[in-house]
Order: structure tokens, then sequence, then C-alpha cells
């Protein structure tokens, strides 16, 4: 029944032009709309696209922590079963959405073009190939078809949604192409490693330290996030030398040593802080916050810049600002999905930055 769907509604489109027009995207989001008119059947709708994904292409299963260890078979028990299973309904509800998104902003094409990029940054740096794209492409229109019927839904709504799904392939395209590299020479990479390699080595007690109080000076609000009464005395020498702040510091000294040790690689860099970012959003902490850490960092590179040439100093200083915005940006991509995975390796890196 698959095969005769798809060959009916996937095959000789006719169409090289990849650009939507006017009609098209009217056609497209009116078969949007009649999908979205039941909400109960619009949720469960992701989560049916990826059990049919699932029977089709069963080693995509595996790439899914949540449940990548549920069965899945043709059975319509099995089916009814695994649509209400929470973190699949979940993951399915956020691909539902994110379609919305797209749809409700085909007319805006700077607004959608951060959107796929942001769509094609986070998918990137998990490593899920064009070609699982296209075969869910293909279930999806199929499964809409199914859905809406010949009448709604005919070859005029198959070659506009096929358009819908090029623009996010592109983008994912492009970000393979472009792979997001760092604006680093190499021999700056060399010198950051070097330079804060030693700094890390002889001084991540005493840098890290000042680092954090520094800031609660500056924001003495953050001293309960730590586990410090906000009474502390800051100027107190049992609190200034308390292991406790010692090891807040050498977090996010060796935090950093182990990110600009990367920076020749952005998709290892954004696997290592995407678990920080998880970490982070668990415990409560708000993006923004991190701009709070960033005059502290010139604060106390003020006090040791005289030890290194301006131009190390000015390539540390640049680096930590990338480290820091990247972070935020992070934040914002964070998947939804992820939010509900148990799986305790996003938390197993237990590196602070602020």
């Amino acid at each position: 029944m698959f095969q005769q769907l798809k060959q009916r509604f996937l095959s000789q489109t006719g169409e090289d032009d990849t650009k939507l027009n006017t009609k098209e995207i009217d056609l497209i989001r009116e078969t949007w709309s009649h999908l979205r008119s039941d909400i109960a059947g619009f949720k469960t709708f992701g989560a049916d696209l990826f059990i049919v994904f699932f029977q089709h292409y069963p080693d995509y299963q595996k790439q899914f922590k949540s449940f990548k260890d549920v069965p899945i078979s043709f059975s319509t028990v099995s089916m009814q079963t695994m649509r209400y299973n929470k973190k699949l309904l979940a993951h399915g509800t956020y691909v539902m959405y994110t379609l919305s998104m797209i749809v409700d902003n085909l007319t805006n094409p700077e607004t959608l073009d951060q959107m796929l990029k942001r769509f094609a940054r986070n998918h990137y740096r998990r490593r899920i190939q064009i070609t699982a794209f296209e075969r869910l492409r293909d279930i999806f229109i199929v499964q809409l078809a199914e859905r809406l019927g010949p009448e709604l839904f005919g070859k005029k709504a198959t070659i506009a949604w096929r358009k819908v799904f090029d623009y996010i392939l592109n983008a994912l395209d492009q970000m393979d192409s472009n792979k997001e590299m760092s604006s680093f020479s190499p021999n700056e990479l060399t010198i950051l490693q070097k330079v804060w390699y030693n700094i890390t080595r002889t001084q991540s007690n005493v840098f890290g330290t000042n680092l954090f109080l520094r800031l609660f000076e500056l924001h003495s609000n953050y001293l309960p996030m730590f586990g410090f009464p906000t009474t502390t005395c800051l100027k107190d020498e049992t609190f200034r030398g308390c292991a406790k702040l010692a090891a807040h510091g050498a977090n996010v000294m060796y935090a950093l040593n182990m990110v600009f040790d990367n920076l020749d690689d952005l998709e290892m860099v954004d696997e290592l802080l995407s678990k920080l970012v998880h970490s982070h959003v668990r415990r409560g902490i708000e993006p923004q916050m991190f701009d709070d850490i960033v005059q502290p960092f010139a604060d106390v590179m003020d006090g040791i810049r005289s030890q290194f040439d301006s131009n190390e100093v000015e390539i540390i200083e640049r680096a930590f600002m990338f480290v820091k915005q990247r972070i935020q940006q992070l934040y914002e991509e964070v998947d939804a999905a992820d939010l509900f995975d148990d799986d305790s390796s996003h938390s197993s890196i237990d590196a602070t930055i602020i």
C-alpha cells in the first residue's frame, strides 16, 4: 500500500522550479489548516509519522535515545500503544509545531531563513543524514495524502509540499558544505591553546577563584545559585580560600580549556557545549545570565594582561566571547524532545561556565 501511494503521489512531478509561488503557499496553508483543525489528530499525526518511518527504516530508530529500544511492529495494537508513548509523542509533536512555524513564515523569507539555519545546525551536530530527511519527507507526504484524501491533497499539493522540504534539505546541505568554521586561523588557535593551557595549569585556582569573586561582587544574587548564603562576606578570607569556590573556578578553566582545544572542529564544539547547555537548562540557568560573566572575565584578564603579548590577550578574549555567544545560540536550539530524554549523559560533564 505504501509503495503504491508513494508511486502515485511522489513520482513524476515534472517541476524544476524549487521556489514556492503564491498559489502553492496558499495550497500549503490550506492543507495544513485542515490537518490542524483536529488538534488531537494533529498531535498524534507526528507520532504516527515516526512509527511508519521506523517500520520502513528501522535503523533510524537507533538514533533516538528516548525510544530506541521500544518495539515497533505493523500490528494495530502496537501502533496504538506506541502513538501514546510520551517521548515519541513529544518528538512527533515538536516536529509538527516546527512545520507549523515554517508554514506560517513562508512569506517571510528572512525569518524563514533563520529558522531553517537553526533547524539545520541542530540536526547537523546530531549527524542526521540528509537521506533520512528525504525518506521522512516521502512518508510524510504519503501520510498527509492518506489523512486528507485525494480531493484535498492531489498532485499540486504534493509538488508544493516537496518544495517545502526542499527548503529544509537545502539548509541541511548548506550546513554540511560550510561546517560553520570559526574565524580563528590555525596560528591563532595554536597561540590560544598554548597560552590558555599554561594559564589553566599554573593559575587555574587563582584565575577561577577571582573570576567568581568578581562575579559575586557585581551580581550578588548569584551566590545562592552556587550554594553560598546571600549574607556571605566576599572579603572573608575563609570564603575566598574555600574549596567549593576553587572547584567552581577550576571547572570553568578546564571547561574552556576543553572547548578551546577543539575550536578547529565546530561540530565537536557544539557537542561539548550542548552537554553544558542541557545541564544548565535543567538547573534553571537562563541564557542571558552568561552575559554577566563577560565583565568579570575581562577584569581578571586585566589583572594578568602584563604577562602576555597584547595579541595573545586579544585572541583569548575573542575566543571567550565566541564560546559565550555559541552557548546562547545553543540555548535557542535545544530540541524540545531532548528535554523529555532521561538519558543522564547530558549532565555527565560537571563543567560550569557560570
